[in-house]
């Protein structure tokens, strides 16, 4: 784990970085990144600049999703980002994505944490496929690509554009990064905030998507399952998600995947209970939930303003023989939540963990 330092660059800075990046004589390259570049810092943070100046600029080519396993020491997702100043006429306003996580071998003798490596036959249909300029995934089962047209990007909302939100999603929903954060969740919650309360402390996890939520709770429960932990839990979103790759049909709160457990009850209610101690949500119950048993919650969504203040004061929820909370955030900057609290002209104040500086992870 390691705390994330806010960026001090400047906008004009930050661009000056990225221009000098490039060489002034056209040229295209390719940089190896984890997954933070895509989301970290928030909107006029160095970090968001230098993405802006990248996409404005139309020097993004393609993004590759390569396999895990494939460097030492680390089994992160990587990406290769390529970039250039000399996009040729079918490229401009486009960004590619080719999920390459399907393209592996094993090696003959692991190296630590690399096990994987890229055949020279990978590497040539990867080649292919990025002449070819379209959208590609790799079908998990075939490990044949799937592709789509190049995603086009607004160029007078980058930073906001079709592109780049629905390149976050794309990492976002990543099994690897799923499951890196869920080993964390399950991990702190048994550790600190299910002991409390005599053994029945309870939490929720905060995402951004329905898609997510239905990623995280398929995730969380194959993990709970496998480390056999006595542990049940609830995921809550409104509507129907459809994930074909997951299964053919739609997912629905009442799906037998989610909630096989829920029997038709409210799941609020059920909540209430000693049958279940995580509750995933995502974009639901911001009003009118009341759980005074929830001790702890994960953040894996952007929060600002009163939406920072109503989610995290699910905390404050008053029970006999609670003085403990614990807030562990993927995304948000602790002082930025402090600050909309310090904003906030209700009467509602951080939870106490808040006050202290919640944990920032980065992945």
């Amino acid at each position: 784990m390691k705390k994330m330092e806010t960026s001090a660059m400047s906008s004009d800075l930050s661009a000056t970085k990225a221009r000098s990046v490039l060489p002034d004589s056209d040229s295209r390259f390719g940089i190896v990144l984890n997954g933070s570049p895509l989301f970290t810092g928030g909107a006029g943070s160095g970090e968001s600049e230098i993405r802006r100046f990248v996409l404005e600029n139309d020097l993004l080519e393609a993004i590759i999703g390569l396999p895990t396993d494939m460097f030492y020491n680390t089994g992160i997702s990587t990406y290769v980002w390529i970039v250039t100043n000399r996009k040729p006429a079918h490229r401009k306003g486009k960004l590619q994505r080719i999920d390459a996580s399907g393209f592996w071998q094993k090696m003959r003798k692991s190296l630590g944490s690399k096990r994987r490596e890229l055949s020279e036959d990978h590497i040539a249909e990867i080649t292919r496929l990025f002449g070819e300029c379209k959208e590609v995934s790799i079908d998990p089962e075939t490990r044949k690509p799937i592709s789509r047209k190049a995603l086009s990007m607004d160029e007078q909302q980058v930073e906001r554009s079709a592109a780049m939100k629905c390149l976050m999603g794309w990492v976002r929903l990543y099994p690897y990064n799923i499951a890196q954060k869920v080993q964390i969740v399950v991990g702190h919650y048994w550790l600190t905030a299910a002991p409390l309360l005599n053994g029945k402390g309870k939490a929720m996890v905060v995402v951004s998507r329905r898609p997510e939520a239905v990623h995280w709770q398929l995730a969380i429960d194959s993990y709970i399952k496998e480390m056999d932990y006595p542990l049940r839990t609830l995921v809550a979103f409104s509507g129907e998600v459809n994930d074909k790759k997951s299964r053919p049909e739609p997912f629905k709160e009442s799906s037998k995947e989610l909630n096989p457990n829920l029997k038709g009850r409210d799941i609020r209610k059920a909540f209430d209970g000693d049958e279940f101690q995580i509750l995933l949500v995502a974009n639901k119950f911001q009003t009118g939930f009341d759980q005074p048993m929830l001790c702890g919650m994960y953040v894996d969504k952007r929060l600002a303003g009163i939406q920072a203040v109503k989610t995290l004061s699910w905390l404050n929820r008053c029970h006999p023989g609670k003085d403990k909370t614990f807030v562990l955030d993927f995304v948000n900057d602790p002082e930025e939540v402090l600050n909309a609290f310090s904003h906030c002209s209700c009467r509602m104040r951080a939870p106490e963990t808040l006050l202290q500086k919640s944990i920032l992870i980065t992945l």
